[in-house]
This record gives C-alpha cells, structure tokens and sequence, in this order.
C-alpha cells in the first residue's frame, strides 16, 4: 500500500503555519481598517469633507480617523498620504497626528504623507508647526520645540525622532495628486 505524499498531520501542520502567516500579514491592515473613518483602496482617491468644513483629499492607500472636540481638530493619519485645506476663522488648532508626530495648524493647505516608517509634512500655503514626537492630544505642540512651516515647505520625522529642519519645495509638484497628476523630475524612473 503506497503512503499518501503529505499525512494528514503534516497537511494540518501546514495549514496552521500558511493561516499564522497570512494573519501576521493582514493583521495591520485589518487594524487600520478597524481604527478608520475613510479608507482609500489602491489606486483610488478621495475626497472627504471635515465636521468643521475643512476638506481632506486621501490619496491611493490611505485612511485616517477623525476625532474633534470643542478644544482640538484630530485627525489621525494611520497611513498613506492626505492633503487637507483648513477652513479658516476657528480658534482652536487643526492637528494632524501621524507616526508619532503632530502638525498643527489654523489656516493653511497642507500634506502629510506617513509611508514605510516616515511622516513628510509639505505646506503649499500658510503656516503648520511640525512637532514629534507628541502625544497627538498634548495642549501645545510648541511646549517641546518642533519646525515651523511656510509657503512651499516640507519637513520629515520619524517615529520617536525630531523633524528635520525645514527645506525649500516646489508644492506644486508634490501635491500634483490633488490633480490626479504624478511629477517626476530629476530622477531616475525606478525611485
């Protein structure tokens, strides 16, 4: 009598590690699905308007929570990238917590963008205060130091580490998404 290829132990041995992997795997994903108010799939765009009137655009991959309260404006990046436009006149901050980190600001277009274990913040117009890292409800950003950004400039942060210092950007260029356009200048075609 011939032996089956794989024993029924083996294949219930093997079906256990191929279900343990597949969990480890999916399991941040399902997390961050669990956690978010608006999700984006691969490859789409969204544009979502905010309690107070402000517009966030979630590009391709991208979802956030959004948590405000009469003395905060939360949103909380899980992951890809958002542009947001504030609305004007609130006296209380609009924050973006992401990695970590927190950008606040009262009237201002900006993007923040949390991909592999970085957080870039670009501002195309008015001011955001880029701080990290914070807890994402802390009173004042500006307690612990961080960068204040400009027209047409972008930090970087990651996880329990400062922000750069502010650099000179074409905001244009980086946040083409909002027009469904991809800018590569300068680089070769495999970055």
């Amino acid at each position: 009598r011939a032996r089956p290829a794989v024993s029924r132990r083996g294949f219930v041995v093997g079906g256990a590690l191929a279900a343990g992997a597949a969990g480890v795997i999916l399991m941040p994903r399902l997390e961050r699905l669990w956690q978010a108010d608006f999700t984006t799939a691969v490859g789409e765009q969204k544009e979502v308007a905010l309690p107070d009137g402000s517009l966030a655009t979630l590009n391709t991959d991208s979802a956030i929570a959004v948590d405000f309260r009469p003395d905060l404006r939360l949103v909380r990046l899980l992951g890809g990238e958002a542009v947001f436009k504030v609305k004007p006149g609130a006296s209380v901050p609009f924050r973006v917590a992401s990695l970590d980190g927190n950008s606040d600001a009262l009237d201002a277009q900006f993007s923040v963008n949390a991909v592999d274990g970085v957080a870039t913040v670009t501002v195309a117009n008015g001011r955001a205060h880029v701080s990290a890292p914070a807890a994402a409800t802390a009173a004042s950003l500006r307690d612990g130091g961080g960068v204040e950004l400009r027209d047409d400039e972008q930090t970087s942060y990651s996880a329990g580490r400062p922000p750069r210092p502010a650099l000179a950007v074409d905001s244009g260029a980086v946040l083409a998404l909002r027009s469904g356009r991809v800018i590569f200048e300068g680089r070769p075609f495999s970055s």
